[in-house]
């Protein structure tokens, strides 16, 4: 089982999100990489390791937004992977505004 939670999930372009990861292992199985794709163009990568499950791992990411672009949707996107190569995801959303003059 996978979780990804975010909070805000709206924010203001350079105002920080707390991203949350967790997961547990199949049975048999170790839990051996995650990656968070903040969905515009930054990503998290773990190390290595070989655990039965994440408890709430914490990432803060900050988001952008292009010149002359107002408000956008990103899609964040964790994958975890087992010992096995197995991978399983999770998704959320983030609406990153620009704050108005």
């Amino acid at each position: 089982m996978v979780t990804l939670e975010a909070v805000p999930i709206s924010v203001l372009a350079g105002e920080p999100v707390t991203f949350y990861v967790s997961a547990h292992a199949r049975e048999d199985r170790k839990i051996e990489a995650y990656f968070l794709i903040f969905g515009d163009g930054g990503e998290f990568k773990s190390e290595r390791m070989a655990v039965l499950s994440i408890d709430r791992r914490e990432i803060v990411h900050v988001y952008t937004l292009p010149d002359g672009v107002d408000v956008m949707t990103f899609e964040a996107k964790l994958l975890v992977y087992d010992d096995a190569r197995n991978g399983s995801h999770d998704l959320v959303w983030i609406t990153v505004g620009r704050e108005q003059p």
